[in-house]
């Protein structure tokens, strides 16, 4: 699904949406975005300083980063 979910409220919209066995992937990976995508804004794109503020491993962050697609240049 390509909607963006800002809030919580949302949740419940994709479960009334969303394919059976895939909400919880789904779910998580977009609110994992969201927070990476926070602490970049943050840390303006300072992977060593989001990994602190999300208090994972810089290595984490950057596996994260990748797999999600996110791109620390466009914060900085």
């Amino acid at each position: 699904m390509a909607q963006q979910y800002d809030s919580i409220d949302k949740i419940e919209e994709y479960f009334m949406t969303a394919n059976k066995g895939e909400i919880y992937a789904e779910v998580v990976g977009r609110v994992e975005k969201i927070l990476i995508e926070k602490a970049l804004e943050r840390s303006s794109g300072n992977q060593f300083e989001a990994s602190r503020l999300l208090g994972i491993n810089r290595n984490t962050l950057h596996a994260k980063m990748k797999k999600l697609d996110i791109d620390a240049g466009k914060f900085k």
